[in-house]
């Protein structure tokens, strides 16, 4: 047991390492995670939701007028420290409708949230809950994120795309986390040097058993048009890292580590300014 607990103490220690030396070459904000040990809870949690193609249009109505106000006043109470409302472009009855990431600045915060669940699942109230209600929740790790330096977050404009993956084994979170830093990260970066990104965050799934996916890339494109040009930002951006042979050799691997699930496109549930 004592051999195990090494070992297990050695991955988690050299994942802390790899992503602050990453963090410390390119320059993108660290997460707020304590990588070393990840001791503390996950404070990141994700739900999903579901709802009637018949009742979209009045749950978004909702969210707008009743449901994003909600959530606005949890966070100037400090239940969490932020949140994002994230609505499916279109009608697919194979992924979410909305999906809310909730972000805690300590993890015994969650306390406060498990509160307003007992009254508000999924933070709905009784006029939200007739249009639609949450599906799963995921507790999730922070681990990666860039955000663009020149560019700010436009609801009216921001495209959201979400990548959910499984990677194999589901123990090999080091394996995971450096096959993510030296091939995944590398290409968002350059997304966002090119203007074409704002943001990206990469989360981890804490509890994964049974779970839908354990990893979820959140990439945030300027508009429609440059979300129109994603493939060929990807050829571009490939084509100019392909030289470097440690990252070719990660991404000849990477149908080793990981399955892409079902993606989905959406738009960001924003409160007037």
């Amino acid at each position: 047991m004592l051999m195990a607990r090494e070992r297990k103490e050695r991955a988690s220690t050299s994942v802390g390492i790899l992503v602050l030396f990453l963090f410390s070459m390119i320059g993108v904000p660290a997460a707020p995670q304590d990588f070393k040990t990840r001791d503390e809870g996950p404070r990141q949690l994700i739900i999903t939701y579901h709802c009637s193609p018949a009742a979209r249009a009045a749950f978004r109505d909702y969210m707008l007028k009743e449901g994003l106000a909600r959530f606005e006043g949890w966070k100037k109470q400090g239940i969490f420290q932020d949140y994002k409302v994230l609505l499916d472009w279109f009608v697919d009855a194979e992924t979410w409708d909305m999906l809310v990431i909730l972000s805690f600045k300590d993890y015994g915060d969650v306390d406060k949230w498990r509160a307003i669940e007992r009254s508000s699942p999924g933070g709905l109230g009784a006029e939200g809950l007739a249009f639609g209600s949450p599906a799963i929740s995921y507790a999730m790790d922070l681990f990666f994120q860039g955000t663009s330096t020149t560019r700010k977050t436009d609801s009216a404009k921001s495209v959201f795309l979400t990548i959910p993956y499984v990677y194999y084994p589901a123990t090999s979170l080091d394996e995971y986390a450096k096959h993510v830093a030296g091939y995944v990260t590398p290409q968002f970066d350059r997304w966002i040097k090119d203007d074409v990104l704002v943001s990206y965050q990469i989360y981890i799934n804490r509890f994964q058993t049974g779970r839908n996916w354990q990893a979820l890339f959140l990439l945030e494109y300027k508009d429609t048009v440059a979300f129109g040009q994603r493939e060929r930002e990807v050829d571009k951006v490939k084509a100019e890292l392909v030289t470097d042979a440690n990252w070719k050799a990660l991404g000849d691997r990477k149908l080793k580590i990981r399955t892409e699930m079902q993606t989905t496109t959406s738009e960001l549930l924003a409160l007037p300014h």
